[in-house]
C-alpha cells in the first residue's frame, strides 16, 4: 500500500491499480470505470469527473477500504507496520501503523520533485477490521501529484515528528 498508484514515466503498480479498480467498482456503479479512459484531463481529473468526487476524497475512501475490506482476490490482509523515526510514503501511497501512533505532530520534511508545487498535508484516520485497528497515514496533495520512478525506487515524501 505504500507504493504509489499514480506514477509518471514508467513503473506502474498493477497490483495497486487493480485494487483501486476493485474499490471503485465495489463503491460506485460498475459501468463508470469504462468512462475513465475516454474522459478528459490527467488521471486525477478523469477520476474526479467520472465519479463526481475529488481525487483526495476518493483516495481517503480507498485507504479505508484497502485496510478494512477483504479483496475478492486471494491474498493476505494489509499489514500494520512498526513505526520508524522517519516515515516514507509515496504520493498516492498509504501506511498503516499501530492505532496508538501519535500522528498529530507528523510533518512533511521532504517532498518528491513532482509534488513540490502542491500543498502537501499529512492525513491520518483510524481504520478497523475484525482482527485489528490501525492508523492509516497518507499525504494529501493539492493539486494531486504523482510519483516518479527512479533507477531503483519511487520518490516518496519523508514524514517526521515535529
Amino acid at each position: 500500500p505504500e507504493w504509489p498508484l499514480a506514477v509518471m514515466q514508467y513503473g506502474v503498480s498493477y497490483g495497486g491499480l487493480s485494487l483501486l479498480a476493485e474499490y471503485l467498482m465495489a463503491r460506485f456503479e460498475t459501468r463508470l470505470i469504462g468512462r475513465v479512459a475516454p474522459a478528459a484531463g490527467d488521471g486525477f481529473a478523469r477520476l474526479a469527473s467520472v465519479y463526481g468526487v475529488a481525487w483526495n476524497d476518493l483516495f481517503a475512501g480507498y485507504a479505508r477500504w484497502l485496510f478494512e475490506e477483504r479483496s475478492a482476490f486471494p491474498g493476505d490482509a494489509v499489514a500494520v507496520r512498526s513505526p520508524e523515526t522517519k516515515l516514507g510514503v509515496a504520493p498516492s501511497g498509504v501506511l498503516y501503523l499501530p492505532e496508538s501512533y501519535d500522528a498529530a505532530k507528523l510533518a512533511v520534511t521532504a517532498a518528491p520533485k513532482t509534488c513540490e508545487g502542491s500543498k502537501n498535508v499529512v492525513r491520518n484516520e483510524i481504520v478497523h477490521r475484525a482482527d485489528t485497528t490501525a492508523r492509516a497515514i497518507w499525504v494529501e496533495s493539492v493539486p494531486p501529484c504523482a510519483a516518479v520512478r527512479g533507477e531503483t525506487k519511487f520518490d516518496s515524501f519523508t514524514l517526521e515528528r515535529k
